[in-house]
């Protein structure tokens, strides 16, 4: 040993010792608050956790729940499910899917009730000629035909049967070359020509699809934008037969309507009337029969009639989980 070093006694051990023994306590206290500290939200994330799989597990709706009561009869869970499963395959069917078939079942039941009181009904024959028409099957072809009785029964809609072709504004036309001008001059000729012969023959209640044909070969210019009820009569695929029955048109809720529409709805067209409609800027011409109108209905739409009827007879029992 250096004899000039310093010499530790024993009592300076033991102060030492003291120290690094104080030292380490207070070591291990911190640790053990953190520790304590890091251990809080842990646990009490566990805990909502559970409370949340205990309160999901108790709010579950079970299959004979009664989910609502439409014209006091009750819908359960698995009365959706069923209506569900029409559209959907059963493993896919979740709660919007059910939210879906709530408000099919609520239609079906409410024009159910309709057909019951004898207001409206439908004909095997019609459901027939909607199923091959509209490639439904025969429960969505029934409800259809339904929906369309209803429509004309509770609402200002218009039934007609509309003929006319269509052609781009003048504004527009006026950008084209000179082959292009000329075409349009001349499909706007023959068209014009077409509608007033159109005109007579509906008149006489001859088949507008028969019309429709007749008139695409005698004027060929017009032959690829000559529509009936909306439908070019040319596209491909197109089922000609239905696209030639009578369409509904409801009341344009849109602050301008058409002038179609203004037209179908003014309350000088009479039902069996026929006038010829004239597109804004020479840009077409449309020949209109009315063939059923109810201007003394409450309601616009088939959709407020539908409105209406559920704030009278459904009510919610359940909320679906």
């Amino acid at each position: 040993m250096d004899p000039n070093l310093p010499t530790q006694t024993t009592q300076d051990l033991s102060i030492n010792s003291k120290k690094k023994s104080g030292k380490f306590k207070k070591i291990l206290g911190l640790v053990f608050l953190f520790l304590i500290i890091a251990a809080v939200p842990i646990t009490i994330f566990s805990l909502r956790q559970q409370q949340q799989t205990k309160s999901g597990a108790s709010t579950v709706v079970s299959e004979d729940t009664v989910v609502a009561t439409i014209n006091g009869e009750d819908v359960t869970k698995a009365d959706l499910r069923k209506v569900a499963e029409e559209q959907y395959d059963p493993v896919a069917v979740d709660n919007t899917a059910l939210m879906v078939a709530l408000d099919v079942v609520t239609e079906r039941k409410i024009l159910d009730s309709e057909v019951k009181n004898g207001s409206i009904s439908a004909s095997d024959e019609e459901v027939a000629e909607v199923m091959k028409d509209a490639a439904l099957d025969q429960k969505s072809a029934y409800y259809q035909v339904l929906i369309n009785k209803a429509t004309l029964l509770y609402t200002k809609a218009r039934q007609a049967l509309t003929i006319g072709f269509w052609l781009p504004p003048q504004e527009t036309v006026t950008t084209y070359s000179d082959a292009d001008k000329a075409e349009n001059a001349t499909q706007l000729s023959d068209g014009l020509a077409a509608m007033d012969e159109a005109k007579t023959r509906i008149g006489t209640g001859e088949d507008i699809l028969t019309i429709a044909q007749s008139l695409s070969t005698k004027y060929p210019s017009i032959a690829s934008i000559l529509a009936i009820n909306g439908y070019i009569l040319s596209d491909s695929g197109q089922n000609l037969e239905a696209i030639s029955q009578p369409r509904i048109y409801e009341v344009d809720q849109t602050e301008s309507g058409s002038v179609l529409s203004t037209a179908l709805f003014s309350s000088t067209l009479n039902v069996g009337d026929v006038q010829e409609v004239s597109g804004e800027d020479q840009s077409g011409e449309t020949v209109i029969k009315l063939l059923e109108k109810n201007d003394s209905a409450q309601f616009d739409t088939y959709k407020d009639w539908l409105d209406s009827k559920k704030s009278q007879l459904v009510v919610l029992k359940n909320p679906l989980q």
